[in-house]
């Protein structure tokens, strides 16, 4: 879960002396970042896009739960909705397909806070 909340970084355009190609998703702990260093996002902001967590991934690097605000819910399927991030979520049985765009600070959960999250919520 931690390696989906490190801070990533879309290339957008090209700047000079780039190496890498526009479109390339930078890892603040990639090796190329430590090569030129963070300056390079400081002198050149308007060409990087800074992702959220969720941006720009397979499904298959999704988490198996999701926190949004105090509640927590089992993801039952990721994919895309046009160019948003979507996900179907069983909330109290029913499945519900929501878009990450839209949330407000949603994060990568843990089968762990689903169980706390449950103990909350019953009886």
């Amino acid at each position: 879960m931690t390696d989906l909340m490190n801070v990533r970084f879309k290339l957008i355009a090209g700047y000079p002396g780039c190496e890498i190609p526009v479109g390339s998703i930078i890892d603040m702990r990639s090796d190329y970042l430590q090569s030129v260093g963070i300056h390079t996002l400081n002198n050149y902001p308007h060409l990087f896009q800074k992702l959220e967590w969720w941006m720009e991934r397979k499904p298959e690097e999704m988490p198996q739960y999701i926190s949004i605000g105090k509640s927590v819910y089992p993801v039952v399927e990721w994919g895309p909705m046009g160019d948003l991030t979507s996900l179907i979520i069983s909330h109290y049985g029913v499945d519900e397909r929501i878009i990450l765009d839209y949330m407000d600070d949603p994060k990568p959960g843990t089968r762990e806070q689903f169980d706390q999250y449950l103990k909350t919520v019953k009886p």
